[in-house]
C-alpha cells in the first residue's frame, strides 16, 4: 500500500484562499479553521489566517466575529513587542511576495470600514493606528511612496487624541517617525528623512532602547556619504541589542554595514571583527549582502577572504 497523504495547515489554507476569492465564504471559513487546527507554528502565519477569517466573516455580515479575528493579529503585551501583523508583513517582504502584501493591504481596509461603522464602540484608536502604520509600511515595500507617506501621517495624526498616555504616545511616535523616514529616504527626500529620524531618536528611552531608529539613521547617512555618523548610528543600534533582541537579519545587517563602512575609512581590523560577528550569526551573510560586499575594493576583499578562508 502507498503512503497515506496527510493534509497540512498549508493545504487547508490554500483551499480556503481559493474559496475566499470565489466568494464561497462559508467554505473558506471551514478551511481556515482546519488550517488553524493543524498548527501552522509560526506566529505570522496564524496572523494571516486570522485576517482571512476576519474578511470572510465581514463579507457574510458577521461584524463582531470579524472584529475579533482582526484583533488576533494585533495582540501584544506592550508597546515595544512586535505585532504578529508586523512579523507577517516583514515575512512577506523578505519573500518578495508583493501579491500577498497587496491582498493583505486590501483585507486590512475592511477593518477601517468596521471602525467607520462602529467608531470607538468596539474598536480602539490604538488598533486603527496600528493598521494605518502597517498599511504605510506595505505601501513602502511595494514602492507606492505617496500612499505610504499618507498612511504614516494618518497614524501620527491619531496620536493627537487624548486617548494615549504620554509614554505610550512617545513610543508610537518614535516608531512611526522612523518608519516614515524610510519612505522619505526611498523617495530621495533626505531633509525630511533626517528631520523625522532625528526626532525619532530624541524619543528613544535610555532604559529601554529600540535599535530601529538608529539602523534607519545609519542607512540615511550612509546614502549621503557621511560615514562617521553612519558608523556611530550603527554602533548605537548594536548597543541597543542588549535591550531588545533583534531579528537575525537586522543583527547581521548592522554588523555587515558597520564593517563595510569601517573598511571604507581604512579601519580594517575593526571591519574584520564586525564581519566575524556577522559570519558567526549567518554563514551566508556575504552572499545575502552581496551588493554591499561588492562595493569593497578588491585588495581589501582579498584580506577578508584570506582571514575567513572563503571567497568573498
Amino acid at each position: 500500500m502507498g503512503k497515506t497523504y496527510k493534509p497540512t495547515w498549508k493545504t487547508f489554507f490554500e483551499l480556503g484562499k481559493e474559496d475566499f476569492y470565489r466568494s464561497n465564504y462559508n467554505s473558506s471559513i471551514s478551511y481556515f479553521n482546519l488550517a488553524l487546527i493543524n498548527n501552522p507554528r509560526s506566529t505570522h502565519i496564524y496572523c494571516l489566517i486570522y485576517i482571512y477569517l476576519a474578511a470572510s466573516n465581514y463579507y457574510l455580515g458577521f461584524h463582531m466575529p470579524s472584529i475579533n479575528y482582526f484583533r488576533n493579529g494585533l495582540i501584544r503585551d506592550d508597546i515595544f513587542k512586535r505585532l504578529p501583523l508586523w512579523l507577517l508583513i516583514d515575512y512577506l517582504n523578505e519573500k518578495e511576495d508583493i501579491k500577498e502584501l497587496k491582498n493583505l493591504n486590501n483585507l486590512l481596509k475592511l477593518f477601517i470600514k468596521l471602525f467607520a461603522k462602529y467608531d470607538q464602540k468596539y474598536i480602539s484608536l490604538e488598533e486603527v493606528l496600528n493598521i494605518y502604520w502597517m498599511q504605510g509600511t506595505m505601501y513602502r515595500f511595494y514602492n507606492q511612496t505617496r500612499w505610504s507617506l499618507e498612511y504614516y501621517s494618518k497614524a501620527i495624526s491619531i496620536l493627537n487624541n487624548d486617548y494615549f498616555e504620554k509614554k505610550q504616545k512617545n513610543a508610537f511616535l518614535m516608531s512611526l517617525l522612523a518608519s516614515r523616514a524610510s519612505t522619505y529616504r526611498n523617495k530621495g527626500r533626505y531633509v525630511e528623512a533626517i528631520n523625522d529620524i532625528n526626532n525619532s531618536i530624541l524619543l528613544v528611552e535610555r532604559k529601554f532602547q529600540w535599535y530601529f531608529p538608529y539602523l534607519n539613521a545609519a542607512v540615511i547617512y550612509k546614502k549621503l556619504g557621511i560615514y562617521n555618523i553612519s558608523i556611530s548610528m550603527l554602533s548605537k543600534a548594536i548597543d541597543s541589542f542588549h535591550y531588545i533582541i533583534p531579528l537575525d537579519r537586522h543583527y547581521v545587517f548592522a554588523y555587515i554595514n558597520r564593517g563595510f563602512l569601517r573598511s571604507k575609512i581604512g579601519n580594517i581590523e575593526d571591519a574584520i571583527n564586525d564581519f566575524e560577528l556577522a559570519f558567526f550569526k549567518n554563514k551566508n551573510c556575504f552572499k545575502d549582502f552581496r551588493k554591499t560586499i561588492d562595493k569593497i575594493p578588491e585588495e581589501i576583499k582579498n584580506i577578508f577572504s584570506i582571514h575567513f578562508d572563503i571567497k568573498i
